[in-house]
């Protein structure tokens, strides 16, 4: 099929042909991927924002699942971070727990886009 842009150029080749997948087959993965490369975590999320509509995730010690703590650790990562932001958080979460604090991690207005604020 050719189809002229132009009075004066050359004909162009439009591909009109659609492939079609048919008995394709996708292996199923042999195990499922990490749901993160720096841990996971038990915790709970909560709302402490409503305009905009903001969240964090709070890991508490085991000693604390269903009283809150006295004290909390918040973990703000860099540049468009999000929760679990560095190696180092599951370290952090461990350091916290042992002296009965909990670890905050906030998910901010600009989280995952850019510069920002709370």
């Amino acid at each position: 099929f050719f189809a002229p842009h132009h009075p004066h150029a050359c004909p162009r080749i439009i591909n009109t042909h659609t492939p079609t997948y048919t008995n394709m087959r996708i292996p199923a993965p042999s195990s499922p991927p990490p749901l993160s490369p720096y841990g996971t975590f038990t915790g709970s999320l909560f709302q402490y924002s409503s305009s905009p509509s903001l969240i964090a995730f709070e890991s508490k010690p085991p000693a604390f699942t269903t009283t809150q703590t006295k004290n909390k650790c918040i973990l703000l990562g860099g540049l468009s971070d999000g929760p679990i932001p560095t190696p180092y958080t599951k370290h952090l979460e461990h350091i916290c727990h042992s002296h009965n604090w909990s670890l905050v991690q906030p998910v901010l207005s600009s989280s995952y886009l850019g510069f920002g604020h709370g």
